[in-house]
């Protein structure tokens, strides 16, 4: 991280740092660049502070297979909110994704807001899920959420044939309803 310029004429100089040359995941904490006044002495030496922020990628999706992975035959979840414990809470994009950026590396608990999802719905993983994030690092966690639909209905004697259920009636048992 040291730098040396060696001789440098004229009156004015400005020294910076090329943030395009900054590794991802690394921001500034002091300006990236200092004009100095060479006809007094510069400041030595010259500091250009950065610090790494960390990523947590957290994904809510409709699971078809079941297989705990999101895949072509699954469907993200919008609008649903997550939350780091004791911390913010976002609500997923279009595509099923909540982020949390610039957070500080270490272990961070995120919980799934179950009032958000539809009736019939059901996580397919514990509400709350620890990942831990490295230094200038993103780390992911997915929700594969289950939907359990079911339908129901009666099969009834319509003594009177006008195809709607009139109430209670001699039970028919052996009768059996299904799909088909």
């Amino acid at each position: 991280g040291r730098f040396y310029l060696g001789r440098v004429k004229g009156r004015q100089a400005i020294v910076s740092v090329a943030l395009d040359s900054v590794p991802s995941g690394f921001v500034p904490t002091s300006p990236s660049a200092i004009e100095l006044d060479l006809t007094a002495p510069p400041p030595m030496p010259i500091f250009f502070g950065f610090v790494a922020q960390a990523e947590l990628r957290v994904r809510v999706f409709v699971a078809a297979t079941m297989n705990g992975v999101f895949d072509e035959t699954d469907a993200p979840l919008e609008g649903v909110r997550v939350s780091l414990a004791g911390g913010a809470a976002v609500r997923t994009d279009r595509a099923g994704w909540a982020y949390f950026r610039g957070i500080s590396p270490g272990p961070h608990h995120v919980m799934l807001t179950l009032n958000d999802l539809a009736a019939g719905y059901v996580p397919a993983s514990p509400l709350t899920q620890e990942r831990t994030v490295g230094e200038a690092q993103a780390a992911a966690i997915e929700y594969p959420i289950r939907a359990e639909r079911s339908i129901g209905g009666r099969v009834y004697l319509d003594t009177d044939r006008d195809g709607r259920f009139d109430g209670p009636a001699p039970d028919h048992q052996g009768v059996e309803g299904g799909p088909g």
